[in-house]
């Protein structure tokens, strides 16, 4: 949700948290008030805040998850036969990545 007077991908992450403390704080107090307007108001100030953080962080784990997987696979090991009780009888049936197809 983008508010027309807050340009918060300007903000560093340190200035984000400020930002989201002060709002915060004037949330609780303005509530105490009972001043509606007022609430609505720093309620959309803080969602514009937390999302923008939200972004940052899920970009920077997207970005991890790539650096550490270039080709983009998962590798998740093998699967054995749930069917059977004996386990000496369980096959391991190996997972073919993309890679390899």
């Amino acid at each position: 949700m983008d508010h027309p007077f807050i340009s918060a991908k300007k903000l560093t992450d340190d200035e984000l948290q400020q930002r989201m403390q002060k709002c915060q704080n004037l949330l609780y107090a303005e509530m105490q008030c009972g001043h509606s307007g007022m609430v609505d108001s720093i309620r959309m100030q803080l969602e514009v805040y937390e999302l923008e953080l939200s972004e940052r962080m899920y970009t920077r784990r997207f970005d991890e998850f790539a650096a550490k997987n270039p080709d983009g696979t998962i590798e998740i090991g093998t699967i054995q036969e749930v069917e059977t009780v004996d386990p000496e009888e369980n096959i391991d049936i190996p997972v073919k990545r993309q890679k390899d197809l």
